[in-house]
């Protein structure tokens, strides 16, 4: 019997990697290096990178899968990486707003060659001032109010039945001891973007110069009696849209009065700002466990049905 010395794992560690690099040079084997398929909106050089939001969704043999990025601070694009997991996609549609321009779409057949590259030019978009009036009793003393900017027309231009609505931060504003509060908001309602979520079907607005498809959202925070976040309406149903928010509009009457939305369970907050022993918490009763709960809102799922055949294309 000839005796055969048994290989050693350092030699069948070589022989394997050598198997597979004769393998992945055959043709028709290739690896995938994903980052060259990025797509990349390009922002111009006259626009402030502070606050480049865009949100977009990927369609593919996958679906789709629904992202939002933001532009960072060094980088005067915004990316987006087209696989999802694994798999590219075939399509992407986008919007990018940034403060002060109007809000821009864009749709993009994803290639099998290297990456794709759109340009985003900032065209000028005005403000509106809105004087508004907190006129609840028990939340007339100095506050913050929050705004975002709630894009309800944006399952409709993603062709989706329901998604999560894209909301942007807008501003804050601080909130006298009389309710009295001043902003300016964009003025969506002159963007040729959202002109073309204006579902007359749904109703038609009874406020001049309103515009259905968006709308605005107003929170008040409070530190004190008690560290408490409340969710706001506008009093006359003209101003709303959908009974939650304030819809875009050219102009406003002065001023707006603003009530707490009783369909939104304000949040109170255990800090050390907070007064548990104040006589307001008790009346409220004790919070529930799970403090995320606030009632249904604008950022939930929006029924695609409401906007079906508004979006003339993009």
């Amino acid at each position: 019997m000839i005796w055969q010395p048994q290989r050693r794992p350092l030699c069948r560690f070589k022989e394997l990697a050598a198997i597979l690099v004769v393998f992945f040079a055959l043709p028709g084997i290739t690896q995938v290096n994903q980052n060259v398929h990025n797509v990349k909106i390009v922002i111009a050089n006259d626009v402030s990178l502070d606050n480049v939001d865009a949100e977009y969704v990927l369609f593919g043999s996958f679906g789709n899968q629904e992202r939002s990025v933001r532009a960072k601070p060094d980088q005067r694009f915004v990316e987006v990486n087209p696989f999802v997991n694994g798999i590219l996609a075939e399509k992407l549609k986008i919007f990018i707003w940034v403060p002060g321009c109007e809000i821009r779409t864009f749709e993009v057949a994803i290639p099998q060659d290297p990456g794709v590259q759109q340009a985003f030019t900032c065209k000028p978009l005005g403000t509106v001032r809105l004087t508004g009036q907190v006129i609840d009793m028990d939340l007339l003393r100095p506050a913050e109010i929050q705004v975002e900017y709630f894009a309800n027309w944006g399952c409709q231009f993603f062709e989706l039945e329901n998604c999560v609505v894209p909301a942007f931060p807008i501003g804050t504003a601080k909130m006298d001891g009389q309710g009295i509060f001043q902003i300016d908001l964009p003025d969506f309602a002159r963007d040729p973007t959202l002109a073309k979520a204006t579902p007359d079907f749904i109703r038609d607005p009874p406020w001049p110069n309103a515009t259905d498809g968006a709308a605005f959202q107003f929170t008040l925070e409070q530190l004190k009696p008690t560290h408490r976040i409340v969710h706001l309406q506008p009093k006359e149903y003209e101003l709303q849209w959908e009974g939650d928010g304030l819809t875009p509009a050219t102009s406003y009457p002065q001023p707006v009065l603003f009530i707490q939305d009783e369909n939104i369970e304000p949040e109170e907050i255990r800090d050390e700002y907070s007064n548990w022993d104040n006589p307001l918490h008790s009346a409220r009763g004790e919070r529930a466990e799970n403090p995320g709960d606030r009632g249904v809102g604008l950022s939930e799922s929006l029924d695609f049905q409401q906007f079906s055949g508004f979006w003339a294309g993009s």
